[in-house]
């Protein structure tokens, strides 16, 4: 594109040269000559731009553009949208993405922004929906073409765009398609970042090119190249790996074969030699775990061949293996390996929660499942997955999720940080955590918590979230600064587990997303909108007080169910935000898999929801703004809201239809009114009212910021105003206000 554009650029400019007159021609083929030695593309469009003139160069560029307008979006932006990206920058101007996006969503648009919008562009992070960003601006607005040195010079300057650039580095991963990674425009900053000596993460370059000096720059900038062969420019290969990315089905649970052994061996036993089962018989509980556990470690640290020797080792101590799981605190049989076990804190279907202290004398909890486990394959694979899941957090570090110690398989157990605090669902019951800020900030920093364990390279997800399986450390102790913490990753669920959870809990009640509970052809348990269900359900509880039924997400009124809930909790601070959560939860506990919302887009509208509910006065979002007018308008509190076009609207029996949109991008609150005579107005008695009610109406709306116009004719009117979002936010009830006085005239037509 880049190289066809300046050729059809260097071809103007020698047919304007030819029309020049003899003494200026020469001159002029001189800078010509310069321009087709310039080996920079940047440069090169700069000093065409100048030398042909900016009215040419317009059109020039808008006729190369213009087949664009009605040309199929290709097959891979397309996939793109299908693989449901978090959002595409594109260096293209012939807006094919959002064509394709169009297509494949059947949404109007997607947030659209041009690179020239600067500090504007904080919001597309923020915001669930998908968004594209036309970094070099689009065909339609000359203004926001980036083309020249100097363009690029001051894009790059731009304090939001530099902002953006970086934050999508650290917060996703970014995967560049079609275009030199090593670009200035993008990739550059992952030079400047590297220099700098900061860890933006691992990004991706899919490429067909093969060179060494790729590899080499790519790999020094925390970019993984995936190469794909492309002879004589056939890039049919690409389109391969987006059909397998499309098809892929994340394979179902393998079986785990090597046994959980505890960390700290039993000092001065001789570990290769076992006694025999009468000979253990004889020994005391404990050191009966010593060593039975000690000598297991031989056989896992045989990895999966030693499955084999396992069961039979098994088998052959099966009584022995038994006895392993005696522990009575009340009665003095409180050692179990090298803790002392204090009592028993909580009792459930397949296990039991004691307290106790390490050697160290540090508190810690212990989950000791039942002996059944033993002989159960699906609780002992769930067991085996639970414990693979924590020590991979605990190597991680993961912020927010409850400390992992140790664990054995005889017994099974898992040894654990003590959290001082309730559960979430302790303190939801206790209605000691019922304000909107409470319930958003719980939920916003849960959310984060998964988010962060998904995006660990071995993608660890948790697949049992429900309320008592996360914590809140410190909530008695320091109530404005407690901490949520979350257990047992991956632990607790097994297919079939909708009535008993491993550890603790009666049942699962309605946590459990669909494909967990039935096969689903082509879907699968280790998808992250597995989590996303749980968490939808999880702020369900938090705010309606109870726990979900099971399969309730299917009933004909889950909607209305969710919706009364949130209405049922006081929100004067910010009115919109039970609205919000309303469809907050019915994204994320869609039935379908596929169209659940993503533990990103959740955790993004959580946290602006937050900010709404702690800081109202401080909201400066535009599709916030804009649903808080309508919440707090006389005539829009009925609103429907359309999440695709950011608009709240509402028609009135008496023909008026009021929509108030907001515009992300140009962070405009757009107000449309329009009213058409319904019959019930005489023909005469309508026209005499129109246009002085259309009038009031525009004077009250331009005395307080806004810039309406309107038309009338004898049986309608229409009028259309706008208004800066920050200015409206700044002032709210000022805005509501005015919404309200200029609708008066035209609802007593």
């Amino acid at each position: 594109m880049w190289e066809s554009l300046r050729r059809r650029l260097q071809e103007s400019l020698q047919q304007k040269i030819d029309s020049f007159q003899a003494s200026d021609r020469a001159a002029a083929q001189g800078r010509l000559q310069s321009i087709l030695a310039q080996s920079n593309p940047w440069i090169a469009f700069q000093m065409l731009q100048k030398e042909i003139g900016q009215a040419t160069y317009r059109d020039i560029i808008r006729e190369a553009m213009r087949p664009a307008d009605t040309a199929r979006a290709p097959e891979t932006y397309r996939s793109i949208w299908k693989l449901r990206v978090r959002g595409l920058i594109s260096l293209n101007i012939d807006r094919l993405a959002t064509q394709a996006f169009i297509d494949v969503s059947n949404r109007s648009n997607p947030l659209e922004f041009t690179g020239h919008q600067g500090i504007r562009l904080g919001y597309l992070l923020k915001d669930p929906k998908p968004f594209i960003l036309n970094l070099h601006g689009h065909a339609d607005d000359a203004a926001s073409w980036v083309f020249t040195k100097q363009e690029l010079d001051d894009l790059r300057n731009a304090p939001g765009y530099v902002d953006f650039i970086r934050s999508c580095f650290f917060s996703t991963t970014v995967v560049f398609i079609g275009i030199s990674a090593e670009d200035l425009s993008v990739g550059g900053h992952l030079e400047q970042l590297a220099g700098l000596g900061l860890d933006s993460g691992t990004h991706f370059w899919v490429t067909a090119r093969t060179d060494v000096d790729t590899d080499r720059w790519a790999e020094s900038v925390g970019v993984r190249v995936i190469r794909y062969a492309a002879s004589g420019n056939d890039h049919s290969a690409l389109d391969e790996m987006f059909r397998d990315l499309l098809n892929f089905v994340p394979p179902e649970d393998v079986p785990l074969q090597i046994p959980v052994v505890a960390g700290a061996a039993h000092a001065g036993d001789d570990t290769s030699v076992l006694p025999s089962a009468d000979e253990l018989a004889k020994r005391e509980a404990n050191e009966l775990r010593y060593l039975l556990n000690d000598y297991v470690r031989g056989i896992a640290d045989k990895g999966d061949s030693g499955a084999q020797e396992y069961a039979a080792f098994r088998s052959a101590y099966d009584e022995a293996i038994y006895r392993a799981w005696y522990i009575r605190p009340e009665t003095g049989h409180n050692r179990l390996l090298g803790y002392k076990v204090d009592k028993q804190v909580a009792k459930g279907a397949f296990g039991s929660v004691y307290s106790a202290t390490d050697q160290a004398g540090d508190a810690v909890a212990i989950k000791l499942l039942l002996e059944e486990i033993r002989n159960n394959v699906d609780l002992l694979q769930s067991f085996r997955r639970g414990v693979r899941s924590m020590r991979i957090l605990a190597q991680n570090r993961l912020d927010g999720v409850v400390a992992y110690r140790d664990s054995s398989e005889i017994p099974a157990f898992v040894v654990m940080e003590w959290i001082d605090g309730p559960s979430l669902e302790e303190a939801v019951e206790a209605r000691q955590l019922s304000s909107w800020t409470d319930i958003l900030r719980t939920s916003t920093h849960l959310t984060r918590i998964i988010r962060q364990a998904h995006e660990l390279p071995e993608r660890v997800l948790h697949r049992d979230l429900r309320p008592s399986n996360v914590m809140l450390k410190g909530f008695y102790a320091e109530p404005d600064h407690w901490k949520v913490m979350v257990l047992d990753f991956d632990l607790s669920w097994h297919r079939g587990a909708t009535e008993r959870s491993v550890v603790h809990g009666s049942t699962l009640f309605g946590y459990l997303a669909p494909e967990q509970i039935v096969r689903i052809s082509g879907v699968s348990t280790r998808h992250s909108a597995v989590d996303s269900f749980g968490l939808g359900m999880i702020l369900f509880f938090m705010i309606s007080g109870r726990h979900p039924l099971p399969a309730e997400h299917r009933h004909t009124e889950w909607a209305n169910t969710v919706g009364y809930a949130c209405k049922q909790r006081d929100s004067a601070r910010w009115r919109s935000i039970p609205a919000r959560c309303t469809r907050l939860i019915l994204a994320a506990t869609q039935d379908q898999q596929a169209r659940r919302w993503d533990v990103t887009q959740i955790e993004n509208e959580l946290s602006r929801l937050f900010e709404a509910a702690a800081h109202p006065d401080q909201v400066r979002i535009p599709d916030l703004v804009a649903e808080e007018v309508a919440a707090r308008t006389e005539v829009l509190q009925a609103y429907k809201w359309d999440d695709n076009e950011s608009t709240a609207a509402t028609k009135l029996p008496t023909g008026l239809d009021v929509k108030l949109r907001a515009d992300t991008a140009g962070r405009r609150l757009h107000l449309e009114i329009d009213w058409g005579n319904t019959g019930i107005h005489g023909h005469k008695k309508v026209g005499k009212w129109l246009n002085p009610a259309a009038r009031e109406c525009s004077s009250i709306l331009r005395s307080v910021g806004w810039d309406p116009k309107h038309e009338t004719d004898m049986q309608a009117l229409r009028i259309r105003a706008s208004i800066d979002s920050d200015e409206a936010a700044e002032d709210l009830p000022r805005c509501v206000t005015s919404i309200d006085r200029a609708l008066d005239p035209l609802r007593k037509i």
